[in-house]
């Protein structure tokens, strides 16, 4: 059962949206984001990087930056920027590009489904981090950015979102990066019934991306109590069928080969791969096949299958490049740590991994098969926890779209 309620968002007027939503900040480079912050006087990066200010820049400490962001947040508040709605809605987003379009709901979450399991985590939250969100959350009182839940695709939700969209959208813009963001909202109070019954009929949600804001949000709910209908009992999350996500590859770069020449890796390789040289960038075809790019050279590596493990975490590929590859071979025997290994995304391809490496900052790079949403599933399903950097999961959502407020005014 998928308990869901709908909420009044803080968001932008129609024609500052484009203004104000924003990445992430960590995917912005220094001399981009201070171009947006001094070209942009909305975006939403005023609000939440305001050490960015040179003259506090050098001093700044996590509590200071945190009230800072409930200053700016205020002042865009009191400008006009931002705006509080007057009834609760869901908010219906989709994002699109040439290749790919991806539609959900916007909705609140309560958050006795993450606590009771029925919101299923697939990797595991660090303890340090899940305090900075919930000091974050208590001092500025609001997330900008919802949580991504996938949940099994069922046709009557389909046909409610269908219905919404085929209305003008509250938002419609284009992006510098060529994506199309539109957002209809839903405030009728019938349709939003019909809609809450059909998620009741979902059996779990699956945390596609947001472990350590679902984390955090579950702290402010525990230690602030109250009634379920209290906005702090519920986070933000976009809702979406898994037919509309995209789960990407996650690959691997090396420093270097723990000592050995480019050939005797190889033939290293050959004890627990099959391995086949390639004549150009070479993209795994299938599970347990993976690819090395090392020594200018492709090599197509097909896992041997008395070295796949019994255990389901043992059957992932970033598990066996790890058990077979990265600790016996190179001894990394920590990814979280270790800063002999790095990581790329699928979208960026097997070029960016190969000009990675050929631009000398990395000896080899690995490539895998890309995790599928059934793999997640039933690791979820399982309270297993996957290997760090299993996934790449799409759509990449903005900032400051839509604020939930986390406590009443």
């Amino acid at each position: 059962m998928a308990k869901i309620r709908p909420f009044k968002a803080v968001r932008p007027h129609r024609d500052k949206a484009h203004l104000v939503a924003s990445r992430s900040y960590v995917t912005y480079g220094e001399e981009e984001l201070n171009e947006k912050l001094n070209d942009n006087p909305y975006t939403f990066l005023h609000i939440i990087r305001p050490e960015m200010v040179a003259s506090v820049r050098k001093s700044m400490k996590r509590k200071e930056r945190f009230h800072l962001v409930r200053e700016g947040y205020n002042y865009f508040r009191n400008m006009g920027f931002l705006k509080k709605d007057e009834e609760p809605a869901y908010y219906v987003y989709r994002q699109s590009n040439s290749v790919d379009s991806f539609t959900g709901v916007i909705a609140g979450v309560a958050v006795e489904e993450y606590s009771g399991g029925n919101v299923k985590i697939h990797e595991e939250t660090i303890t340090k981090r899940e305090k900075i969100f919930h000091e974050y959350l208590e001092i500025t009182g609001f997330n900008a950015e919802p949580v991504l839940l996938a949940y099994e695709d069922r046709d009557e939700i389909n046909q409610i979102v269908s219905q919404i969209t085929n209305d003008r959208p509250e938002y419609e813009f284009y992006t510098t990066d060529k994506v199309k963001h539109e957002m209809w909202l839903l405030q009728d109070r019938e349709v939003q019934t019909w809609l809450e019954i059909e998620m009741e009929n979902v059996e779990s949600l699956y945390i596609a991306d947001g472990h350590h804001r679902s984390a955090s949000s579950s702290l402010v709910s525990h230690i602030h109590g109250g009634e379920t209908s209290a906005p702090h009992n519920s986070f933000m999350s976009l809702l979406m069928p898994k037919s509309q996500l995209k789960i990407y590859d996650y690959n691997r770069l090396v420093h270097d080969l723990n000592g050995m020449t480019s050939a005797d890796f190889i033939e290293k390789l050959r004890e627990s791969f099959i391995v086949e040289q390639q004549m150009d960038a070479y993209k795994p075809s299938s599970l347990h096949n993976l690819s090395c790019y090392v020594d200018n050279t492709w090599h197509s590596l097909t896992v041997r299958p008395e070295k796949i493990g019994d255990g389901l975490i043992d059957k992932l590929d970033s598990r066996i490049l790890t058990n077979l590859v990265l600790k016996p071979l190179l001894d990394i025997q920590d990814l979280k740590t270790d800063d002999r290994i790095d990581f790329m995304n699928g979208r960026i391809g097997m070029r960016g991994l190969e000009t990675a490496v050929d631009s000398g900052g990395f000896v080899a790079a690995f490539a895998l098969y890309p995790v599928t949403f059934e793999q997640l599933k039933e690791v979820s399903d399982a309270k297993e926890i996957m290997p760090p950097k299993s996934t790449w999961i799409e759509p990449k959502l903005r900032s400051g779209m839509t604020i939930y407020e986390l406590f009443e005014d």
